[in-house]
């Protein structure tokens, strides 16, 4: 039997094996993970597709997922590491899936390259005017840019101008979507094409709109870029504005009555000939004068009547 003393080693000897183990196990695993790294390059998680992206399609969170590449390719073909790098930008060109996206993939929403359907909000639709260069403030409005809109009737009681839509913004000028180079010190803007204006507006402001395109005349009035309240007014009309009696001597005179417009209508003789008789039944008319001058011939004794022709 062995003695106390003789356990006691026993028990020391084997914990000891166990650490000499244990400590052999992690110096063989970090030499084996040395080995690899020399002969397998470094991996980096870059941004891939996580479904077809189609080209023109805005790219959001749930089309993105993540991938390995070589860290020696990742700087000069991806670089990407954060979806939030290109979460709503719009891909150029067919993305499969699992592929990983390259810079060059994607773009920013520019309107002048990809249409205004990029940068028009959600829920908002783009509505066209015809403006001039009154409407629309000379030509100096610019993609941006903040108006109301005024619109004008007239009617049989006067004219009234109402300020129907507030703090619009301006989605295109013209086919210009973009705003204009800054200009130099000291030079004011070049005026632009104004022949038409994009505004953004929701569906029930584009119903308003158009109806009032179509019935009245429309002008724009910019808004200052630290003006965003809205304006509380109750319209303008020409009685108001020009008083009553000028508008009853401008006004248009009222249309003629029934009355009126009978007695207007001038009454013509009928011709003479309506009130002649005209011929009786079973009555021939008497027969014309023979055209002619009528002479008396004498021979010797006898007179004789004869009629010459003219």
């Amino acid at each position: 039997m062995m003695g106390p003393v003789s356990r006691r080693n026993v028990l020391f000897a084997t914990l000891f094996g166990l650490i000499a183990a244990f400590l052999v196990y992690l110096y063989l695993t970090n030499l084996t993970r040395a080995r690899r790294a020399e002969t397998e390059p470094a991996q980096a998680t870059v941004v891939a597709a996580a479904r077809r992206i189609e080209p023109r399609s805005l790219v959001t969170s749930d089309m993105l997922t993540t991938t390995f590449v070589p860290s020696t390719e990742r700087p000069a073909l991806y670089g990407i590491e954060e979806k939030q790098e290109i979460v709503d930008k719009v891909a150029v060109r067919a993305i499969e899936p699992g592929s990983p996206i390259r810079r060059e993939d994607v773009s920013p929403k520019n309107p002048e390259l990809f249409g205004i359907a990029f940068s028009l909000p959600k829920g908002m639709r783009a509505v066209t005017i015809q403006t001039d260069a009154v409407s629309g403030v000379a030509g100096l409005l610019s993609p941006g840019n903040r108006v109301d809109v005024l619109a004008t009737f007239r009617g049989s009681g006067g004219s009234v101008t109402r300020t129907i839509l507030q703090n619009v913004r301006l989605l295109a000028v013209g086919r210009r979507a973009t705003p204009s180079a800054p200009q130099e010190a000291g030079k004011a803007p070049a005026p632009q094409d104004a022949s038409s204006t994009t505004l953004a507006v929701t569906p029930q402001q584009a119903e308003r709109l158009i109806l009032a395109a179509d019935q009245g005349r429309l002008r724009l009035a910019l808004r200052s870029v630290e003006d965003s309240e809205p304006a509380s007014t109750a319209g303008a009309t020409s009685r108001e504005v020009i008083g009553a009696s000028l508008q009853n001597a401008f006004a248009a005179p009222p249309p003629p009555t029934a009355s009126q417009r009978s007695a207007s209508i001038k009454s013509f003789p009928e011709p003479s000939f309506w009130n002649q008789p005209g011929p009786q039944p079973g009555v021939l008319p008497p027969a014309a004068a023979p055209a002619g001058k009528e002479v008396v011939v004498y021979r010797g004794t006898t007179a004789e009547r004869v009629r010459i022709s003219q």
